[in-house]
């Protein structure tokens, strides 16, 4: 399947998802267990989509930082959604905990842009960088600002009650409480947080991979922003898009982030099937079983039981082409390589060899001729030094010996 239909099935699914949810919000039933399990089952279907988008992380996005911060971004969303369907689940007998889960939607709303600013930091970074350690300075403001709103009760610098009607669940209505400093600064925060990642991502990009998408993360925001001004001055706006404020702006975040990943602003691991299909290697990538799954132009379909054998041990063909393989996540990668041209020096290599060694073979021998020679050319210069040593003595002898035997009387003999 390729990466256009897959992006068009997903992106059906999501939209399916996401129309399940809005729908189970207007559905209307007598029964109220059914209405329970409807209205649970919307923040479900949410979670579920933000767990898989988390899970997606893992494959898609090549460095690490980056996917942290992803990971981070979309674990807070379910954090939201998991304290929104909370509250909505609190009596009205128990206002001082049904403020208090409103108060912890500030978590997740003040965290998320923060984080975004650090995966902004992180694009075109090389592996392994780490940001320097002021910048983890930005996060005073922002677990600041979640002191000041989980404190409000205090001080009502964020959000303004009636006097002596803080406890009251009607006190909570849109119209009733007011907005205090802190509010403003919070959505200066969020929305001034947003838009520097958005424009660091955007300055940090080398080259759009799909322009008719580049627009959306930008188009995006502004339909946030948009939303949000219209929830704070209660327009019917808000009413009429969604007046589930946690999906929609959860929504609309990860849209803008999915947006950068799919238009190259966030790189990410995708394209590579279409890479590995147009290399120039004889390879493939295998199932467990060694079903083939991609391969390369110049590659030769292996059988499932040609590739398990290969996994074992390389195959070496007659022709010099040897088989290889190496399991991998999920299957096995098998490649061939031409080792002729090697095979070739190695065979010149062993024949060069046998050369050099019939040739010490013969310096050994004429080595050891020379030896033998210097041996009895050093035994004759001792013989003839000798020689002339003894001459005189041998001499003396002879003619001794010559006067003894001619001497023939016997008596004469016997004094010699």
């Amino acid at each position: 399947m390729s990466e256009k239909k897959k992006f068009t099935l997903y992106a059906g699914s999501v939209a399916l998802c996401v129309c399940t949810a809005v729908l189970l919000h207007y559905v209307s039933v007598a029964d109220p267990y059914l209405e329970s399990a409807c209205r649970l089952l919307r923040p479900f279907i949410y979670i579920g989509l933000y767990v898989v988008w988390a899970i997606s992380f893992r494959k898609r996005i090549i460095q690490k930082e980056i996917r942290r911060c992803l990971t981070a971004i979309a674990a807070m969303m379910i954090f939201w959604m998991f304290i929104r369907m909370c509250k909505f689940e609190i009596s009205d007998e128990m206002p001082t905990a049904w403020r208090y889960a409103w108060y912890f939607y500030y978590i997740p709303m003040l965290l998320i842009p923060t984080v975004s600013l650090y995966l902004a930091f992180y694009i075109r970074q090389p592996e392994g960088y780490k940001l320097p350690k002021r910048r983890w300075l930005l996060f005073l403001p922002a677990l600041f600002l979640i002191g000041i709103v989980l404190t409000n009760d205090m001080h009502q610098l964020v959000f303004t009650f009636p006097k002596g009607k803080l406890g009251e669940v009607s006190s909570y209505k849109t119209g009733v409480y007011g907005y205090g400093r802190g509010y403003y600064i919070v959505v200066a925060w969020e929305l001034g947080c947003a838009l520097a990642a958005l424009l660091i991502i955007l300055l940090r990009c080398r080259k759009i991979k799909n322009k008719k998408m580049g627009w959306l993360p930008f188009a995006t925001y502004g339909v946030a922003a948009a939303y949000s001004i219209a929830y704070y001055l209660d327009l019917p706006f808000w009413k009429i898009v969604s007046k589930d404020m946690t999906a929609t702006l959860c929504l609309l975040f990860a849209l803008i982030i999915e947006s950068c990943i799919q238009s190259g602003l966030i790189p990410s691991n995708t394209g590579y099937a279409q890479l590995f299909a147009a290399s120039t290697i004889s390879a493939q990538i295998t199932d467990q079983n060694g079903k083939c799954i991609y391969q390369s132009q110049g590659s030769e379909y292996i059988a499932p039981k040609i590739a398990k054998q290969v996994i074992q041990r390389p195959v070496m063909s007659e022709n010099g082409i040897r088989l290889s393989g190496k399991p991998i996540w999920g299957g096995y990668v098998l490649w061939k390589e031409n080792l002729s041209e090697l095979q070739e020096i190695l065979k010149e290599l062993e024949d060069r060899k046998e050369e050099l060694k019939d040739a010490n073979l013969i310096e050994e021998e004429n080595l050891r001729t020379k030896k033998q020679v210097e041996k009895l050319s050093v035994q004759n210069q001792l013989y003839d030094k000798i020689q002339k040593q003894t001459a005189r003595q041998s001499t003396l002898l002879a003619k001794f010996m010559e006067a003894y035997a001619m001497e023939e009387n016997e008596k004469e003999r016997k004094k010699y």
